[in-house]
Order: structure tokens, then sequence, then C-alpha cells
């Protein structure tokens, strides 16, 4: 009889710990969640309000090339979104859509600091890039930003922004960087009203989702308009 006793303690006494140490998991997860959303969601609304066309800073005037009327340069520079099967203008990705061993890249976009002649100017090309992670209860992935850094110099090009082919900015050597923007992202959602040549709004939403407990989930969005285009991912 104490022997019964006791073994029907000790089960309820292990439920009740392994209980609190889901529960406690579960708010830790939420509570991490929770800043690297905040943080995520800062971070590019603040990258995208920041891209921009390759410009050169004149002694009485600004040249930009987003007032050309052949867009074929423009373009290079604009945001671009990688558009879904169900939404022309964007769309909806789930971590459970990408194979694994692969990725997804969902966005690009540019950085241009103009140049001030003699000094060359400086961009970064960026890409968001989606990558499922193995192994999950439910399936998620990491968002991780990759940056490349250039230098520009249109001297000698009066007509640069019709010369596209003319326009070679030079990659700086080991300038390369693959950085980690959010994890246990179960989906990200970009709506847009079109593409088009003039800024437009572009809202993105992140949906993460708790590895071990497919019933906790955060989520969290921006709303950016660049100063640039927003076109098609090709």
């Amino acid at each position: 009889m104490a022997a019964a006793i006791l073994g029907v303690f000790l089960m309820v006494s292990y439920k009740l710990f392994i209980g609190g140490q889901k529960t406690a998991t579960k708010a830790a997860w939420t509570n991490f969640a929770v800043d690297r959303l905040r943080n995520a969601t800062q971070l590019i609304n603040q990258e995208l309000k920041k891209a921009t066309f390759p410009t050169t800073l004149l002694t009485d005037a600004v040249k930009d090339p987003s007032n050309v009327k052949d867009l074929n340069f423009g373009k290079e520079y604009f945001v671009k979104i990688h558009p879904n099967s169900d939404n022309d203008n964007g769309g909806k990705f789930e971590a459970s859509e990408i194979p694994d061993n692969s990725e997804k890249i969902v966005m690009k976009w540019v950085i241009c600091e103009p140049e001030r002649p003699p000094q060359p100017g400086k961009m970064q090309k960026k890409e968001m890039v989606f990558i499922p992670v193995k192994n999950t209860l439910v399936k998620v992935g990491q968002l991780r930003v990759r940056s490349r850094s250039y230098t520009y110099d249109t001297t000698g090009l009066p007509n640069y922004v019709e010369s596209v082919p003319a326009f070679k900015p030079t990659e700086i050597q080991k300038s390369f960087t693959d950085t980690q923007l959010l994890d246990d992202v179960q989906w990200i959602r970009f709506n847009i009203p079109e593409f088009s040549k003039d800024p437009q709004r572009i809202k993105i939403e992140f949906h993460c989702q708790c590895p071990q407990d497919p019933k906790t989930f955060k989520d969290n969005f921006t709303t950016i308009t660049p100063n640039t285009g927003v076109s098609a991912l090709e």
C-alpha cells in the first residue's frame, strides 16, 4: 500500500515538474520572440527607408537617375519582392514550402551613399533569405540578411544613367556579410498596392512559431515606403 501511494505521489510530482518546465520554456520563448520581432521590424524599417539610387552631389545640384525616362537603369535599384502564386504583388512564404537543404531569396534592396567628386560613392546590395530549419515539431526557418559592398564613380560618364553598360560598381573585397535577422519564422508575408516605378507602401508581416509547441506563436509587422520604386524579384 505504501509503495502504491508513493508511486502515485511520484507520478503526480513528475507531471507537475514537466508541466512547470513546459510553461517556463514557453514563457522564455515568448519573451525572446517578442524582443527579436521588435528588433527585426525596426531594422528592416530602417533599412528600406535608406533604399536609394546612386547619386552624385554637385556644387549646385544632385544628379539623380530616378528622374530619367528610361527605367532600365533605375529598376536595378528598386526594392524587389519575390512574387507568390497567390498574389502578383508579393504574398506569403512559409517555411514548409521551402525544401530542406535549400533557401529562398524573398527580397532585395540597395542602399547608396552619394559620391562627392572626387570621392567615389558607396553602395550596399542586400537580400533577405528564408532558410528552413530541420527537425522541429512545427517547420520553421531563419530569415537572414546578406550584404555586399561596392564603390562607384561616374567621373567621365556625363550620361551614366543612360549608359548602363558603362556604369560598373566595383565590389569591395571581403565585404560580404551574412547576418541572422530572425529565427523560428513559420511564415513571412508581403503586401503592396502594386509594382510601380513610384514609391509604394510595403507591409511586411512576420509570424514566429515555438518549435516545441504549435499553440505558442508571436506576430509583428512593419510598414515602410522606400524612396525607390518597387518591382518583382525575378
